[in-house]
């Protein structure tokens, strides 16, 4: 049976912890060379320590239930944005603009919040209660993952690696010349 809970997880872990703790010493009273002699002593105390920690879960039923059919992948695989719908019935996003359409129930969505999903795929869409109110395609993607029955697309071109980041060259600056009527520049009378 597989650990399918954070839960169950820990049990395991400690399990290796206790093996690791009481097996040796079980392997070493029962003086055992061979990996053939360890097998045999594991199978005496397994079924001993199960008998003694085992305990039997309060609901047998597992607690994972099966993805649903009408969910996509893309809808949770993406980075998602907080937005507030502009008086001219668009969002925007960076240096974009999405206009939202009318639809059967609204005429504007003005001020409604929104959220904003940058997809792996090169496209943005704007969701309001569970409803895609609009999509704008960015980019073609260059790699599709096929996951299951879903796609992910991803943009594979390599990341360009800098090793000491290169500073702007400024040009050399001109030298100072105050003004003429700079008090540097006036005459001192009566110094003598």
């Amino acid at each position: 049976m597989l650990a399918r809970s954070p839960q169950a997880k820990g049990r395991v872990e400690r399990l290796w912890g206790t093996f690791q703790d009481r097996l040796v010493s079980e392997l070493r009273l029962a003086s055992a060379r061979t990996p053939d002699d360890a097998n045999q002593i594991l199978e005496r105390c397994l079924p001993r320590h199960n008998r003694r920690f085992m305990v039997t879960a309060q609901d047998p039923e597992p607690a994972w239930i099966p993805w649903p059919k009408n969910r996509r992948l893309d809808q949770f695989f993406c980075f998602k944005y907080r937005r507030v719908v502009g008086n001219d019935n668009t969002v925007r996003f960076g240096s974009h603009i999405i206009d939202i359409p009318r639809t059967r129930d609204r005429k504007s969505h003005a001020h409604a919040r929104v959220e904003v999903h940058e997809r792996f795929d090169g496209t943005l869409c704007v969701f309001a209660d569970g409803l895609c109110l609009a999509r704008k395609v960015l980019a073609e993607p260059k790699t599709l993952y096929r996951v299951g029955d879903h796609s992910i697309a991803a943009d594979l071109a390599p990341v360009p690696f800098i090793s000491k980041p290169q500073a702007a060259r400024r040009p050399d600056p001109l030298p100072y010349s105050p003004a003429a009527s700079h008090p540097w520049r006036r005459a001192i009378v009566g110094s003598r």
